[in-house]
């Protein structure tokens, strides 16, 4: 054809967007009427020529030369110490209330792997069990005004999800814990922020690494905090677990995320 272009790709990039393409080319969607003739025909022939390319499609292990150039395209990695979960476990067990695993190492809890380091653990417990967690830890946290930045004794008050957070004064061996807030009513968990209306029942807002005896966050619910600051750290953890969710945690998360986020159109595309 004599208005043909080049495009070039790295090997990785042709795996991965072949793989991707065969997914989307398989969905429902194309083959209605959302999608014009046109843009099959383009796919069609983008997915042919992809295919052709890349001989690793038809390897036995494939699944794992898949999720290696993925990693490979977003820098992954493994952490220095992966969390001791063991060691996490003894530190909460004279608290009584729920607690979670939250932030990026709860995505990595979900997704049974490992693509960047954490400088500390998460920990969400709600502000009604704070009272449980002042008599686990008696005199031994702080109180962060994330507002000011400013650090004092906890001494047992009352306080609000979103900027407070609670840390131990002498940190115990291994990661710094943060205790970070949230909010409830009744037995649903409900984002602190707004009207009310993101919320899960309990028994959907977390789930079990089993490997590891963790009670982790949802991850639907950790992208939705992470797309309020879209940092460096927060792409690449979306972009490692949004195509894990199952079709009802991309559906809570697209409900969730704020208008126009362009996150939305990425999950809704799964």
């Amino acid at each position: 054809m004599d208005d043909a272009i080049t495009v070039r790709l790295s090997r990785d990039e042709a795996l991965v967007l072949g793989e991707w393409l065969h997914r989307r080319m398989n969905g429902d969607d194309f083959r209605g009427d959302t999608v014009h003739p046109g843009e099959r025909v383009a796919l069609w022939n983008l997915a042919g020529g992809l295919e052709a390319t890349t001989a690793e499609i038809f390897a036995p292990d494939y699944p794992a030369l898949l999720d290696a150039a993925r990693d490979r395209l977003v820098g992954g990695g493994e952490m220095d110490e992966p969390l001791d979960a063991e060691r996490l476990t003894a530190l909460m067990e004279p608290y009584s209330g729920r607690w979670w695993i939250a932030g990026g190492r709860a995505l990595s809890l979900f997704a049974g792997r490992i693509w960047r380091e954490h400088s500390d653990v998460d920990v969400l417990v709600l502000a009604r069990d704070l009272p449980e967690l002042g008599a686990a830890f008696p005199g031994e946290l702080l109180v962060e005004d994330g507002r000011t930045g400013q650090s004092r004794p906890w001494t047992g008050e009352e306080l609000t999800p979103g900027p407070h957070t609670l840390s131990f004064a002498a940190p115990p061996p291994g990661p710094p814990v943060q205790f970070v807030l949230g909010a409830a009513e009744g037995e649903e968990w409900v984002f602190h922020r707004g009207s009310g209306r993101i919320r899960l029942p309990f028994d959907r807002l977390g789930g079990r690494a089993e490997h590891a005896g963790l009670t982790y966050l949802a991850p639907e619910v950790v992208l939705m905090f992470k797309a309020r600051g879209t940092r460096p750290k927060d792409e690449h953890d979306f972009r490692m677990t949004v195509g894990l969710l199952k079709p009802e945690a991309r559906r809570w998360l697209v409900s969730s995320l704020p208008p126009g986020h362009v996150w939305v159109p990425v999950t809704a595309a799964l």
